[in-house]
């Protein structure tokens, strides 16, 4: 394991700051991101993980500095990110199918309605969903739920995935399965992930690369690239001591999977 390299970028950040009322949460903030990478960002709640994300998916500013995705302004590649989010955000009337449906049409993409659904089915079944396509969400478990959400998103065919701490609202069978699901996702399409956890087994679990914040006002203290083959033997002395590392300079009050 090794600090990473720059390499063709998918988010650059420079002299980033957030600040809410009069209390900073970054200031000269820095960070990298290279295409292709499923880059796991960890750090205690409160550290500015997810308000990066949103600054990267431009549902936000940020203070100062500059941003850029894909070499643009967030409000100009919006189009090439997707989103999930720790709810699902279902419309729980409609099928899973016709959820996944529902962004592609929000999304603004050219086709005709059937074969939207394809591509649906398509993605549901990459994530062991086909069973359950035509079910209304409201049926569906948690788990499923979050896989269907996770099928929106990539049915929109994105550059780019920011997800904001997907799966910790779900109990542990089901976060471990949803691990392996992402994995074999991210290997197939080859689409930059950006990962938000307060988890560190789970950044451990599924990352090419780990970025540590601090807390308020935040700094990357650690910044490793993962070279372990998937799936991962979590209890290997390699792994218990990467995850050791991972957390040194953090309160373990803070974070998971320790």
């Amino acid at each position: 394991m090794t600090s990473t390299q720059t390499a063709a970028l998918a988010v650059r950040i420079e002299d980033m700051q957030i600040q809410f009322g009069s209390e900073t949460i970054m200031s000269d903030f820095h960070l990298d991101v290279q295409e292709g990478e499923f880059l796991c960002v960890l750090g205690a709640s409160g550290c500015g993980k997810s308000t990066t994300l949103r600054i990267l998916g431009d549902l936000i500013p940020p203070k100062a500095g500059e941003v850029t995705v894909f070499g643009k302004p967030p409000h100009e590649a919006w189009s090439e990110l997707a989103y999930v989010f720790q709810s699902p955000r279902l419309l729980p009337w409609l099928s899973a199918r016709d959820n996944v449906v529902l962004g592609m049409t929000l999304r603004g993409m050219r086709g005709r309605r059937r074969e939207f659904r394809e591509v649906a089915e398509e993605k549901l079944s990459l994530l062991g969903l086909s069973h359950v396509s035509r079910k209304p969400a409201h049926q569906l478990s948690g788990g499923e739920k979050q896989r269907v959400a996770i099928a929106r998103a990539v049915a929109v065919q994105p550059r780019m995935l920011l997800m904001d701490e997907p799966l910790s609202a779900l109990d542990i069978k089901t976060r471990t399965k949803l691990r392996a699901d992402l994995v074999t996702l991210w290997e197939r399409t080859g689409t930059t992930i950006v990962f938000v956890t307060h988890d560190v087994e789970e950044a451990v679990a599924l990352g090419t690369r780990v970025v540590v914040l601090s807390s308020r006002p935040a700094e990357v203290i650690h910044d490793v690239r993962v070279d372990a083959a998937q799936p991962r033997d979590l209890s290997s002395m390699d792994m218990v001591d990467l995850r050791r590392e991972l957390t040194r300079g953090l309160d373990p009050a803070e974070i998971t999977g320790v």
